[in-house]
């Protein structure tokens, strides 16, 4: 896995805390928050793309 940089850091842990004061505490699941996330990474101009699907390596027979 790729080392996540301190900037995103920041963007998650600011959109959580939005999340936080902004949402009463039965409306918030983790989707909920997820989307948050990502919706912060997306406006500051994060590109949002799933990592290229990799094979599982194969045993030796």
């Amino acid at each position: 896995m790729n080392p996540i940089p301190e900037a995103a850091i920041a963007v998650i842990a600011a959109a959580l805390e939005d999340h936080r004061l902004l949402t009463p505490p039965d409306e918030s699941t983790p989707r909920v928050q997820a989307e948050y996330a990502a919706m912060y990474l997306a406006s500051s101009g994060y590109a949002l793309v799933p990592a290229p699907a990799t094979a599982a390596p194969r045993e030796a027979a």
